[in-house]
């Protein structure tokens, strides 16, 4: 009797520590590995890292707060704004990558 309650227990223990790393390593995941935030795993990690024009991206966790915020419909050169690159997460860092960048002169027009 007293041998299965000891079996029991570590039993018990282990899966006490098994769920509790899982638990806790997803929680670093989505705080962008404990307090990087440009951290990602998956392109779905990662967010603009502003509200307007942005130029650059964070990890979801880090994500800036829009609410209030009221952004112009200028297409500004060298940002995420009409489709002039998209997000990603390379080599575990979110970024922004610009790639179909709009001419000054074009936004001017």
């Amino acid at each position: 009797m007293k041998a299965n309650a000891t079996v029991g227990l570590i039993v018990f223990g282990v899966l006490f520590l098994i769920v509790g790393y899982l638990v806790v390593g997803q929680a670093l995941v989505n705080l962008g590995a404990g307090g990087d935030p440009k951290y990602c795993t998956t392109d779905e990690d990662c967010v603009p890292d502003g509200c307007c024009h942005p130029t650059d991206a964070v990890n979801k966790a880090y994500a800036p707060d829009c609410s209030g915020t009221y952004c112009t419909a200028v297409c500004a050169p060298g940002t995420l704004d009409c489709n002039q690159g998209r997000i990603a997460c390379v080599a575990n860092r979110c970024t922004a990558i610009i790639n179909n960048p709009i001419d000054q002169q074009e936004v001017v027009s």
